[in-house]
């Protein structure tokens, strides 16, 4: 219920602000994710057979110790930004009304 002290110009410039973030975030996690992938990628030049190696190893790399936690935090940061956004949304569309 924050959001009802703030005025619209704070909740679109808070939007605007997790917007961004989600954007540098999304970076993050595909940085991450091509990291994950290094020399997998080089399976896919076989056909059918590669491609499951590759996406067995893939999954198993994003399971792994070490990816895990680092994508869990990234996404979950990103649902947060977006819940956020959502919420001011709804508290823009309540003002004009």
């Amino acid at each position: 219920m924050e959001n009802i002290k703030k005025s619209k110009k704070e909740l679109i410039e808070e939007n605007r602000v997790l917007k961004d973030q989600i954007i540098e975030f999304n970076k993050i996690l595909k940085d991450l994710e091509k990291e994950m992938r290094k020399k997998i990628w080089l399976w896919m030049l076989l056909p059918l057979f590669g491609f499951i190696i590759f996406a067995f190893l893939l999954q198993k790399r994003k399971d792994s110790e070490k990816y895990a936690p680092a994508l869990l935090n990234v996404k979950t940061e990103i649902v947060k930004n977006e819940l956020k956004i959502k919420i001011n949304d709804t508290a823009i569309n309540n003002l004009e009304n």
